[in-house]
């Protein structure tokens, strides 16, 4: 019965995930369906999180798909983790190829893509009609101003997207499942936004979207009201995460005595900062990269 749970359940994920897709409040993603490029591209995508996830629960407790990070034997319920932060990235995939119905959505996903390309003063609402197909009467219907539109793009692709809850999850057994469950919302995270950021390969290259998303992050400190306050919330709350996970693995034995957990906490968050800000320049964030820089220190901290 157990060999056969995971199959059960990575079942019950495509289906769950498949009906959530199809509902009327879901579908928000039309532009993709239409570029053919980008299905032939990420209709891979969706595949690829059924075979991560079955390797890891079938291996899991004896070296794992990924030894370095599997702990030493997984703990009851953690499966059901994984399973579900699976589940979530999944959706996320499946829900950026469903068509869009809402001009809400088709507003905020090229307006998205405008604002990561130029800097504020230069996107006009002009140019936002022309790629939605829309007066400019029907996107005041949605957003009187320039800025109320640029503050929905703000909140909706910056400061919901790096929540460590919507972004992570928020249960984890151990370090080493918190790291491979970081890793994996990383991935997912930045594959929606650099597929949204170059909806239109003419406005952006795929390639220069990641750097894109960055410039996005020093606009909203001029022209979102209060961004700092906010970007600090959003910094803390994934600081107060990582200090939290490090400091139970340091009581649970997992990592060494003498860990500092505020150092460790401050390691793990510049690294993946400082690789994603270096690989922006070029191809984007690298998570093969990241993964092998988490497990190095991981290694370091282990008990």
């Amino acid at each position: 019965m157990k060999r056969f749970l995971p199959l059960f359940l990575a079942y019950f994920a495509k289906k769950i995930a498949e009906k959530f897709a199809s509902s009327e409040k879901s579908r928000t993603f039309a532009s993709l369906s239409k570029n053919k490029a980008f299905l032939k591209k990420f209709g891979k995508v969706v595949e690829w999180s059924i075979t991560a996830v079955l390797k890891t629960a079938v291996l899991r407790g004896t070296g794992g798909s990924n030894p370095s990070l599997s702990a030493e034997r997984t703990k009851g319920g953690q499966f059901l983790i994984t399973f579900f932060v699976f589940l979530r990235c999944r959706i996320f995939t499946i829900l950026r190829l469903q068509p869009m119905k809402t001009n809400r959505e088709a507003i905020l996903q090229h307006a998205l893509q405008l604002f990561m390309s130029m800097n504020y003063e230069r996107v006009s609402l002009q140019m936002i009609t022309k790629a939605v197909g829309l007066s400019k009467t029907g996107i005041f219907n949605y957003y009187p101003t320039k800025q109320d539109l640029f503050i929905a793009v703000i909140d909706k692709y910056l400061f919901h997207a790096q929540n460590p809850e919507n972004k992570y999850g928020l249960s984890h057994a151990s370090l080493a499942d918190f790291l491979e469950n970081y890793v994996r919302g990383v991935r997912c995270t930045m594959e929606g936004i650099v597929a949204l950021g170059s909806l239109q390969k003419e406005t952006m290259r795929e390639e220069a979207a990641n750097a894109g998303y960055f410039h996005l992050f020093q606009q909203a400190l001029f022209y979102y009201p209060n961004a700092q306050a906010k970007l600090r919330e959003v910094f803390d709350s994934e600081y107060h995460l990582w200090h939290s996970v490090l400091g139970q693995a340091r009581e649970q034995g997992e990592i060494k005595a003498d860990t500092n957990v505020e150092e460790a906490t401050a390691l793990f968050r510049q690294v993946f900062v400082g690789l994603s800000y270096e690989m922006s320049f070029f191809e984007g964030l690298d998570v093969e990269v990241l993964q092998r820089r988490f497990q190095y220190i991981y290694s370091l901290l282990k008990a």
